[in-house]
Protein backbone atom coordinates (compact mmCIF):
# COMPACT_ATOMS: atom_id res chain seq x y z
CA UNK A 1 0.00 0.00 0.00
CA UNK A 2 1.06 3.18 -0.66
CA UNK A 3 1.83 5.80 1.68
CA UNK A 4 0.36 8.59 -0.73
CA UNK A 5 -3.05 6.72 -0.88
CA UNK A 6 -3.32 6.64 2.98
CA UNK A 7 -2.82 10.05 3.57
CA UNK A 8 -5.21 11.01 0.58
CA UNK A 9 -7.45 9.21 2.61
CA UNK A 10 -6.59 9.99 6.03
CA UNK A 11 -7.01 13.91 4.40
CA UNK A 12 -10.74 12.64 3.17
CA UNK A 13 -11.43 11.48 6.03
CA UNK A 14 -10.42 14.52 7.87
CA UNK A 15 -12.72 17.09 5.76
CA UNK A 16 -15.89 15.32 7.46
CA UNK A 17 -14.71 15.91 10.95
CA UNK A 18 -15.74 19.17 12.98
CA UNK A 19 -12.70 21.78 12.99
CA UNK A 20 -10.76 22.34 15.81
CA UNK A 21 -9.11 24.94 15.07
CA UNK A 22 -5.38 23.23 15.00
CA UNK A 23 -3.51 21.89 12.55
CA UNK A 24 -2.96 18.16 12.62
CA UNK A 25 0.17 16.26 12.98
CA UNK A 26 -1.09 12.53 12.23
CA UNK A 27 -3.85 10.11 11.68
CA UNK A 28 -3.21 6.90 13.87
CA UNK A 29 -5.19 3.71 13.29
CA UNK A 30 -4.89 0.59 15.76
CA UNK A 31 -5.14 -2.74 14.23
CA UNK A 32 -8.24 -5.21 15.48
CA UNK A 33 -8.93 -8.55 15.88
CA UNK A 34 -12.30 -10.14 15.96
CA UNK A 35 -13.29 -13.31 17.38
CA UNK A 36 -12.89 -15.55 14.81
CA UNK A 37 -9.11 -14.50 14.76
CA UNK A 38 -9.58 -11.86 11.46
CA UNK A 39 -7.35 -8.93 11.82
CA UNK A 40 -8.26 -5.50 10.16
CA UNK A 41 -8.15 -1.99 11.40
CA UNK A 42 -10.36 -0.17 13.57
CA UNK A 43 -13.50 2.09 12.77
CA UNK A 44 -11.82 5.28 14.40
CA UNK A 45 -8.78 6.73 13.94
CA UNK A 46 -6.85 9.14 16.94
CA UNK A 47 -6.24 12.08 15.35
CA UNK A 48 -3.43 14.18 16.49
CA UNK A 49 -3.36 17.93 16.51
CA UNK A 50 -0.01 20.63 17.08
CA UNK A 51 0.42 20.74 20.55
CA UNK A 52 -0.76 17.19 21.15
CA UNK A 53 -4.24 17.15 21.20
CA UNK A 54 -6.28 14.09 20.26
CA UNK A 55 -9.57 12.99 19.26
CA UNK A 56 -10.94 10.19 17.53
CA UNK A 57 -12.54 10.09 13.85
CA UNK A 58 -15.09 7.75 12.94
CA UNK A 59 -13.30 5.99 9.73
CA UNK A 60 -16.73 3.42 8.77
CA UNK A 61 -17.11 3.41 5.56
CA UNK A 62 -14.55 6.20 4.30
CA UNK A 63 -12.53 5.78 1.99
CA UNK A 64 -9.77 5.68 4.78
CA UNK A 65 -11.12 2.12 6.05
CA UNK A 66 -11.38 0.50 2.35
CA UNK A 67 -7.47 1.89 2.15
CA UNK A 68 -7.20 -0.30 5.40
CA UNK A 69 -8.35 -2.92 4.65
CA UNK A 70 -6.00 -2.85 1.44
CA UNK A 71 -2.81 -2.03 3.71
CA UNK A 72 -4.11 -5.30 5.96
CA UNK A 73 -4.06 -7.60 3.04
CA UNK A 74 -0.28 -6.67 1.87
CA UNK A 75 0.69 -6.52 6.05
CA UNK A 76 -0.79 -10.02 6.46
CA UNK A 77 1.40 -11.52 3.36
CA UNK A 78 4.19 -10.36 5.20
CA UNK A 79 3.10 -12.07 8.53
CA UNK A 80 1.69 -9.12 10.68
CA UNK A 81 -0.83 -6.27 10.79
CA UNK A 82 0.91 -3.47 12.83
CA UNK A 83 -0.40 0.14 14.04
CA UNK A 84 -0.32 2.82 11.17
CA UNK A 85 0.61 5.76 12.02
CA UNK A 86 0.14 8.51 8.90
CA UNK A 87 1.86 12.00 8.94
CA UNK A 88 -0.79 14.90 7.85
CA UNK A 89 0.65 18.49 6.59
CA UNK A 90 -2.11 20.21 7.84
CA UNK A 91 0.05 22.92 9.16
CA UNK A 92 -2.04 26.09 7.85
Amino acid sequence: MDIIELTAAATEALAAREPTGTAVTSVTVEPSRDESGWISYADAALVTHLGGETRHVNIRDKALSVALDKHADDEAELGSVQTVVIPICDHK
